[in-house]
C-alpha cells in the first residue's frame, strides 16, 4: 500500500511535471498538458492518503508545477494547430486530463454531506496537531464507505460505520510518526493521546482487553478493538481502536461531553494508530453496529480527507 500511494501521489506527478517542461511540438499541446497536470495535482491533493510522507507534500507538488508550467510554455513554438502525426499524443493528454478531471469532481463532492440529518459532536480530542485519513461522502475519500450498501453478512455487521472518520496526530514536521513507517505502535504521533466524550450521554458499551497491534498487522477477531459506545439521545456514536488498559469508564455511566473516555491505541482492526468515530442509528444489543449510519459533523465541521484541525 505504501509503495503503491508512493508511485501514485509523488512519482506520478513528478513524471506529469517532467513532461510538461520537455519542449512540445504546439502550444495547444502543452495547454492540454498543463491542464492534465493540474487536475491530476489537484485530485492527489484533494484525495490523496498521505501517510507516510508529511501532510504539506501536495504544496510542495504545486510549488515545482508553478516552476516547470512556464518553462514548458516558453521552449514551445508559437505554433497552435495540432499537427497531424501528434493526435495520438494529443488523445492521450485529452483522456488524461478527463480522468484527472473527474477524480477532482468526485474528490470535491466528498466534501458534501450526504442527504439527511447530521449529527454535531465536539472534538474526541484535546487541542493538538491532527489530520483526517478517511471522512466524506464519497468512497474516493472514506474507505468505510464500502458498508453502505453491504454485499456480506460481515459488511452488513457494520453499516453503521459508514460515515466515520478517522483521525490521526502529526508530529512538528507534519508526520504521523517518527522514523518510517515503524512497528511499535508508541513511535506514532495520536498514541497514547486522550480520548475524550463528544457529548453528554450513556456508555451501552465498552471493551478493554485487547492488544495492540504491531504496525501494520490488524486484528480483525475483534474490528473495533477496544472501545467505548455512547448513547446520546437517540444516537450512538463509536470511539474504537483504544489503548490497552486505557478504558477510564464503566457500563451504563453517564458521562458529559470532554470527560476522559481512554487513550488512542492501535487495537482492533487497525493498520495504525488512529481514532475511529462514527454515529449511527440505535442499534440492537445482537447487532450494534448494524444501524444506519449518520453523517456527523466535529466542532461545526463535515471533515473529508486531508482536512487538518
Amino acid at each position: 500500500m505504501a509503495v503503491f500511494l508512493l508511485l501514485v501521489q509523488v512519482l506520478g506527478p513528478v513524471l506529469l511535471m517532467a513532461a510538461l517542461v520537455t519542449r512540445s511540438r504546439s502550444r495547444t499541446l502543452k495547454l492540454l498538458q498543463a491542464a492534465a497536470v493540474f487536475f491530476y495535482l489537484l485530485a492527489v491533493h484533494l484525495a490523496g492518503l498521505w501517510l507516510e510522507l508529511p501532510w504539506w507534500t501536495p504544496w510542495l507538488l504545486w510549488t515545482i508545477y508553478l516552476i516547470a508550467l512556464p518553462r514548458g510554455w516558453r521552449s514551445t513554438p508559437h505554433i497552435r494547430r495540432v499537427q497531424r502525426e501528434d493526435w495520438s499524443i494529443f488523445t492521450v493528454w485529452a483522456v488524461a486530463a478527463g480522468g484527472a478531471a473527474w477524480l477532482t469532481t468526485v474528490a470535491l463532492l466528498a466534501q458534501r454531506p450526504p442527504p439527511g440529518p447530521v449529527v454535531e459532536v465536539a472534538l474526541p480530542l484535546p487541542a493538538g496537531r491532527y489530520v483526517v485519513v478517511n471522512g466524506g461522502s464519497r468512497s474516493l475519500t472514506n474507505a468505510h464507505l464500502a458498508t453502505l450498501h453491504p454485499s456480506t453478512p460481515r459488511q452488513a455487521a457494520y453499516r453503521g460505520q459508514s460515515y466515520a472518520v478517522d483521525l490521526v496526530g502529526l508530529t512538528p514536521m507534519g508526520r504521523i510518526s517518527e522514523g518510517w513507517r515503524p512497528r511499535d505502535p508508541a513511535r506514532y504521533a495520536v498514541f497514547g493521546t486522550p480520548v475524550i466524550a463528544t457529548c453528554n450521554g450513556r456508555v451501552i458499551q465498552r471493551l478493554d482487553g485487547s492488544p495492540d497491534m504491531p504496525v501494520p498487522v490488524a486484528d480483525k477477531r475483534v474490528m473495533a478493538g477496544n472501545h467505548v459506545v455512547l448513547r446520546c439521545g437517540r444516537v450512538q456514536l463509536l470511539l474504537a481502536h483504544l489503548r490497552l488498559g486505557s478504558v477510564a469508564v464503566k457500563q451504563n455511566e453517564a458521562v458529559h461531553t470532554g470527560q476522559k473516555l481512554g487513550q488512542v491505541g492501535n487495537s482492533g482492526n487497525s493498520g495504525a494508530p488512529h481514532l475511529h468515530i462514527h454515529a449511527q442509528r440505535l442499534g440492537s444489543p445482537e447487532a450494534l453496529f448494524a444501524a444506519a449510519p449518520l453523517p456527523i459533523r466535529i466542532d461545526g465541521r463535515y471533515l473529508v480527507r486531508g482536512d487538518r484541525l
